[in-house]
């Protein structure tokens, strides 16, 4: 049984449980090597992870100095996607303390959701295929809700969903849509500095800071102690 005010947890996917950058990356490469053009460094896309696969692909037009128009821009999106599909989970993997700390949270109660701007087929098929779907009440990607993040509709919807009460929720994430979503919807945020983000973490302010995964349970604790947080 939960000991706490916060009886559910919100986590993001990429960046934040799952290091899914190198097939991302692969799959932006993928769309350029079809074009015979030169890989885009892993470096230069990486934290644009979080902002989707559109922003990713634009970046490699830039590094590439090519403009690309909204149609040209879906035509290679559909590229991206149909090798991303077949390529999900093939150097992905759950960070460091992930499978140390979901099942000892699920075991504690708590209700655990996935708040996610990837498409949500997409993020069960990745859950899927880690074995990392069964501790997750609720899977919500950004396609079966009327407003992504950092909307709070997103947030709402993954409480509901999982059955749980959002104002008895912490957001967990690693990029300002976590943060900026969980502060829309007036519930504190943990945020991870080793995800993918264009903004440092520690510049977003989230209400606690991390560095580690494994470090989260104790960041549960002290949030319930702390009174003081201004959301």
């Amino acid at each position: 049984m939960v000991a706490s005010p916060f009886t559910s947890l919100l986590f993001d996917l990429d960046g934040t449980l799952v290091d899914t950058a190198p097939d991302l990356i692969n799959a932006v490469n993928h769309v350029f090597a079809r074009q015979n053009l030169p890989a885009v460094p892993g470096e230069l896309v990486r934290p644009y992870v979080g902002l989707g696969a559109l922003a990713m692909l634009q970046k490699g037009y830039e590094y590439h100095d090519l403009g690309i128009d909204e149609a040209q821009l879906a035509q290679v999106h559909g590229v991206f996607r149909a090798y991303y599909e077949e390529n999900i989970c093939v150097e992905s993997q759950a960070y460091d303390g992930v499978w140390d700390v979901i099942p000892s949270l699920y075991e504690e109660g708590y209700r655990l959701a996935i708040c996610t701007n990837k498409p949500e087929y997409l993020a069960v098929e990745l859950l899927d295929r880690l074995d990392l779907s069964k501790y997750f009440a609720a899977i919500c990607g950004s396609d079966s809700v009327p407003n992504r993040k950092p909307h709070r509709d997103h947030l709402a919807i993954t409480a509901d969903r999982a059955g749980t009460s959002l104002d008895r929720s912490v957001m967990v994430g690693d990029a300002s849509p976590d943060v900026d979503g969980a502060r829309n919807a007036c519930i504190p945020i943990i945020g991870f500095d080793y995800g993918y983000s264009t903004v440092a973490m520690a510049d977003l302010s989230p209400d606690v800071l991390l560095s580690s995964f494994g470090d989260l349970p104790d960041a549960l604790k002290q949030l319930s102690s702390d009174k003081s947080i201004d959301r």
